[in-house]
């Protein structure tokens, strides 16, 4: 989102030309199927639709259509509404954001509460309140795949360093 974040689709180019393998999600709010066109004529691997945005339709479309372009939906969800429409839509990767969007606030229960009703063949993502490599530790514990950080590695004095500490690589002396 270019206005309020200050994104360009072109990072995307920028990022896997400048690292290549990086893998790469197009974080963004997506709602039309023209968008997925644009994201699939990018090297995004993966884009996000946050199912609150949606209508149950849309998300169904959405999803079919960018599995069909060869990207991967990550479907965002905030609570079991969320999660049972993600299905519906036939989601494989689901993304639990603790922020609630309507409010902001962040919610740690959220990620605790969801995680029990994870599927054996989901990919599920922890977004929001990632703050150090004991909430990535906690959240693997729990049974998460991955986990979305941004604000920590933002807001850092060092986000290279902050990244190592998360990822348990750690800076050689």
């Amino acid at each position: 989102e270019e206005t309020y974040f200050k994104g360009e689709l072109g990072f995307i180019a920028r990022m896997v030309d400048a690292v290549p393998g990086l893998v790469v999600l197009r974080k963004d709010f997506l709602f039309d199927l023209l968008q997925i066109e644009v994201t699939a004529a990018t090297s995004a691997a993966a884009l996000l639709l946050i199912v609150r945005m949606l209508t149950k339709a849309d998300l169904a479309a959405l999803t079919a259509q960018s599995y069909a372009r060869g990207v991967e939906p990550v479907v965002e969800i905030f609570d079991e509404a969320d999660l049972a429409a993600a299905r519906e839509a036939e989601a494989r990767l689901i993304q639990v954001n603790t922020r609630d969007l309507d409010t902001l606030a962040v919610d740690p229960d959220n990620a605790y509460r969801l995680i029990a009703d994870k599927h054996p063949d989901e990919t599920w993502i922890c977004a929001s309140g990632i703050r150090d490599a004991g909430d990535v530790a906690a959240m693997a514990a729990l049974g998460y795949d991955a986990v979305l950080v941004g604000t920590a590695l933002m807001s850092a004095p060092d986000p290279g360093a902050k990244l190592a500490e998360l990822t348990g690589r750690g800076c050689a002396p």
